[in-house]
């Protein structure tokens, strides 16, 4: 299979950690981040993510630890998200599964 210039090849192992679910992936990030449009488009808003176990409840739990997710007034978690913080959350969680380039 031939991958575009921007593509990397990574291996995965895996670790106990729900990122390593497998024991070999490719991971294709275009603009050399992780996160596609939630980092490099700036989305700001997770969408479609209620009763999501696993991976998607780990984000969200990381992303309210670092400081990374929004409050309404009243205290209420939003969707909203710093993109920032998301590179963050992404980039720690790959390390954990222990990707390698």
């Amino acid at each position: 299979m031939s991958l575009p210039a921007a593509a990397v090849r990574l291996e995965l192992l895996p670790p106990s950690h729900s990122l390593a679910r497998v024991a070999r992936a490719t991971l294709i990030e275009l603009h050399g981040r992780l996160g596609g449009v939630w980092t490099a488009g700036a989305l700001s808003w997770i969408l479609d993510h209620e009763n999501k176990p696993g991976i998607m409840a780990e984000i969200l739990e990381r992303l309210q630890a670092g400081g990374f997710r929004s409050r309404l007034a009243d205290g209420t978690w939003t969707n909203a998200y710093d993109p920032e913080g998301m590179k963050s959350v992404l980039e720690e969680l790959c390390l954990e599964a222990v990707v390698h380039s």
